[in-house]
């Protein structure tokens, strides 16, 4: 992680966390995945509220989810015809599942993988 983006991180509270983000396309009506990118990001990274975790589908509830508010464009487990974003936080890894966009920045929240 270079170092500009460590005293960024720090600068305004953020964390870094890791983005794992898998490209693909359809074919033939079959989803093919093809690359999966990693990439550092930072953002303001807090345990999700219940309120938070109420607002995912009903199958997306777990525990253990956490919420990021970040200027990165995260896809979520609602985009049409993408895979979902995973974020890498402390050595666990989260799938993106909800997301609200402010003008200056998003806010979203994301549940463990493999629970």
């Amino acid at each position: 992680m270079s170092d500009a983006l460590r005293e960024a991180a720090g600068q305004w509270h953020n964390q870094c966390y890791q983005l794992k983000r898998t490209t693909g396309f359809y074919e033939r009506g079959v989803y093919i995945r093809a690359e999966t990118d990693l990439t550092w990001q930072s953002g303001n990274v807090q345990p999700a509220s219940q309120a938070a975790i109420e607002r995912l589908p009903e199958g997306s509830r777990k525990d253990g989810a956490i919420t990021i508010f970040t200027h990165a464009d995260l896809r979520t487990a609602a985009s049409p015809n993408d895979v979902a974003d995973r974020i890498v936080y402390q050595g666990v890894e989260y799938e993106v599942g909800g997301e609200e966009k402010w003008p200056s920045h998003s806010r979203y929240t994301c549940t463990k993988v493999g629970q």
